[in-house]
């Protein structure tokens, strides 16, 4: 036995297989030398105690301690002890602390995608036909972290390819939305697993493009039908209105709007706000370098919004032929 630490009047001791912990009081925290000699002699149990006790104090109290390392170690020591989804949650908790560095939020981010489908065996990718074995990783080894976080992330991409084939064969682009954001929460797993953020923002692109394309495409079907409604609205019509004393008056005038049209100048109206709105949310959350992609369809959209707008309020003429 030799000691390990001495503090407020009272000695740690440590043999050679593992270190036990006893502290004094409620007040008496690890420091975080103890915590680190915990974990170097994996000692688990107990540095998921500290790391826990920790964690739990706030303001000066907890001055001294470096949050978002509690965090990863209390994820380190639940994985160690085969607490995978715990685990993840404690990742996440790391990546979320407001001093966590761009990097440590994405390793925390990608750990956590990991962890949450990892069990005792590790983590697997099952076979398919481009990896006919499949893989696993023993994400207890922190040398597999990284290269099972790059497998995540290419299953991921390719399941993410099939939807996104879908998205531009069939569904509106008011859902686009809900498709970025599945895009860009891949994001940390990129670059946690490679450093960069190349491929899913190739997919941003692919994104930003389906959609000006579909919203462009609306558009066009949009005028061209206001523009049918419109003529079809301007249209002369004769009528004739016979009086008491047996005098004819005839009058021509214009169609006008009928009760459909209006009901489907009004639904132009609604969707076409909605594109609005999804074309502002993505300007505010879409990647710099993709925006500019999405600078033509804001004109189109405004003016079909515009012209059904103009045919609602129009005020078709009558005039009294004899």
């Amino acid at each position: 036995m030799f000691v390990l630490w001495r503090s407020h009047a009272k000695t740690v001791y440590c043999n050679r297989i593992i270190t036990t912990v006893v502290f004094a009081r409620a007040d008496d925290m690890p420091t975080v030398q103890q915590m680190e000699q915990l974990q170097a002699d994996k000692n688990w149990p107990e540095v998921l105690k500290a790391t826990t006790r920790v964690l739990g104090l706030r303001g000066e109290a907890a001055a001294g301690y470096d949050r978002v390392a509690m965090w990863m170690l209390k994820a380190e020591a639940q994985l160690q002890s085969s607490q995978f989804v715990p685990a993840a949650t404690s990742f996440e908790a790391a990546s979320s602390e407001p001093t966590a560095k761009p990097e440590q939020a994405d390793f925390g981010k990608g750990m956590a995608r990991v962890a949450r489908k990892s069990d005792r065996r590790g983590f697997r990718i099952e076979a398919n036909e481009v990896n006919k074995a499949g893989q696993n990783f023993d994400i207890l080894d922190p040398a597999q972290r990284k290269p099972a976080m790059a497998a995540l992330l290419t299953q991921s991409l390719d399941a993410l390819d099939l939807r996104l084939i879908k998205f531009a064969k069939a569904l509106p682009p008011t859902q686009m939305m809900t498709w970025l954001k599945d895009v860009q929460a891949l994001a940390p797993l990129e670059r946690a697993a490679t450093g960069e953020q190349k491929q899913t923002l190739e997919r941003e692109q692919a994104l930003a493009d389906t959609f000006t394309k579909k919203t462009t495409a609306r558009a066009t079907t949009s005028k061209d039908r206001i523009t049918q409604i419109e003529a079809e609205a301007r249209k002369f019509i004769q009528t004739t209105e016979t009086a008491p004393d047996g005098r004819v008056t005839v009058h021509r005038q214009q169609r006008g709007l009928s009760t459909a049209d209006k009901k489907e100048l009004k639904q132009v109206i609604t969707d076409s706000e909605k594109l609005a709105g999804v074309f502002q949310a993505l300007s505010e959350k879409i990647e710099p370098t993709v925006r500019e992609s999405l600078a033509s369809i804001k004109v189109p959209v405004q003016t079909v919004n515009d012209d059904a707008r103009r045919l609602l309020t129009t005020t078709f003429e009558m005039e009294r032929i004899r």
